[in-house]
């Protein structure tokens, strides 16, 4: 089953929950604190092979439930950007892409995989950057 609009959702906010800024100016403590460099997943041993999210940018959160694969990740690119390079990406690993769109403040791709259907959703965070949300099926077992 692939993650729900609402799930994505929620997911989104809170990877791009912010505090009020006090402090004006960029570079201040508070903005180290509001928008802090993503730490990698301490898990990305369990990333799907074959789709190389790992080059999109930092792969933050790998969590696999029921027959998926789910995985969060920033990267500094602009939605454009990232929505080429998913394509790029779903290509290379052999993907077909079933339908996708990009309204340029969010964007969704779904692909057929070898082991069924999966999904790609981006938006953008607070601090710049664009978080994707990867669902992918796992292998039959």
């Amino acid at each position: 089953m692939l993650i729900t609009a609402g799930a994505c959702v929620a997911l989104l906010t809170a990877c791009t929950a912010t505090t009020a800024n006090t402090e004006s100016g960029p570079g201040s403590a508070e903005d180290a604190a509001i928008c802090p460099v993503p730490s990698p997943a301490a898990n990305i041993s369990d990333l799907p092979s074959g789709f190389k999210v790992g080059d999109l940018g930092v792969v933050t959160t790998v969590r696999k439930q029921h027959d998926f694969t789910s995985m969060v990740i920033s990267t500094r690119e602009s939605i454009r950007e990232a929505f080429g390079h998913v394509h790029k990406l779903a290509d290379q690993a052999g993907f077909t892409v079933l339908s996708s769109q990009n309204d340029g403040i969010d964007a969704e791709i779904f692909v057929k995989t070898p082991h069924g259907q999966g999904f790609v959703g981006m938006s953008e965070g607070s601090c710049g950057q664009v978080i994707a949300i990867v669902e992918l099926p796992e292998p039959p077992k």
